[in-house]
């Protein structure tokens, strides 16, 4: 048999079989090991957790004011945006807005000459076809008839001077002017040419073109009355028809050729050159407001009509 092993040599018995010393404590917990440490060590750790809890506010406090500054940035870019385009548009509708109203003067300026333009064709051929009829009495030798012809177309003339470079006059005196000339046509013709003029109360003041109701009637006493021996009737009727004023002018002659109702002058001639010159004037003042309507009535003759816009009656009292 081997001898035992000394007592240093032999291993350490397991803890399970060795029983506790009677005198060992227990293993200290965490809190009982702070609340035993030394006063400074729970000094520092207060301290440290103060810190801590600093820190992490003011954390929290550079994430909120970055959120806010940010916030506020993206609200400064947007209205700055915004503004920008506001500005813009304004600035883009100010130019539209001059863009319109120079184009609508210089359209007003065109207007104008054109009208100029009409006028200036249209005074001339009036005034040649009264001295053409002071002519016809010379050449009868109707000397006295030929002076007070020339008086009267004289006071004619002033009387349309007298209203100056207007492109516009009102009914009643266009019924004037027209009159006057019919004075002067009554004087040449004699008992060839009688007159009727009938006018609805309250329409005189409305616009027309100026001396497109004297160039109607100089038409009808030249085509419609002139030419004929036993000479002719010229009625001027002016009344109200909805939102229009319609001025007639109707002779009992030969009627209008067919070119001049379908709105061609024949070829070659001038003869019509007045009521192309007032349809063109009519077109630039009223558009389609306004038109200059011809006919051939059934009974014969011929009817030119002018349809003009109306204007809220005056009261004004006209001669029937």
């Amino acid at each position: 048999d081997r001898p035992p092993a000394p007592a240093a040599d032999r291993p350490p018995a397991p803890d399970a079989a060795r029983p506790p010393a009677p005198d060992a404590a227990p293993p200290p917990t965490p809190d009982a090991a702070r609340d035993g440490a030394p006063a400074g060590f729970r000094r520092e750790a207060g301290s440290r957790r103060g810190r801590d809890h600093r820190e992490a506010a003011r954390r929290l406090g550079r994430n909120r004011r970055a959120a806010i500054g940010a916030l506020l940035y993206a609200l400064c870019v947007g209205l700055g945006w915004s503004s920008r385009a506001f500005l813009a548009a304004r600035d883009q509708e100010r130019r539209a807005a001059g863009l319109e109203l120079r184009a609508a003067r210089l359209e007003g300026e065109l207007s104008s000459a054109q009208l100029a333009q009409l006028e200036a064709q249209l005074h001339p051929h009036f005034l040649f076809n009264a001295l053409h009829s002071v002519g016809g009495l010379i050449r009868e030798d109707r000397g006295d008839d030929a002076l007070r012809t020339l008086a009267a177309l004289g006071d004619l003339l002033r009387a349309s001077l007298e209203r100056g470079a207007t492109a516009e006059l009102p009914l009643r005196e266009e019924l004037a002017l027209a009159e006057q000339f019919l004075e002067v046509e009554r004087i040449r013709l004699g008992d060839r040419l009688t007159v009727s003029i009938h006018t609805e109360p309250g329409i005189g003041s409305t616009p027309m073109p100026v001396l497109a109701l004297s160039t109607l009637v100089e038409n009808a006493v030249l085509h419609g009355v002139a030419p004929r021996a036993e000479g002719g009737h010229i009625e001027v009727a002016a009344r109200r028809s909805g939102d229009s004023v319609v001025v007639a002018v109707t002779d009992d002659g030969p009627g209008f050729p067919p070119d001049v109702l379908a709105g061609r002058a024949p070829d070659g001639e001038g003869a019509h050159i007045g009521l192309e010159n007032t349809r063109a004037r009519l077109q630039t003042l009223y558009g389609d407001a306004a038109a200059l309507e011809l006919s051939n009535p059934p009974g014969g003759g011929a009817c030119a009509r002018l349809r003009l816009p109306a204007r809220p009656s005056t009261g004004e009292e006209e001669r029937a």
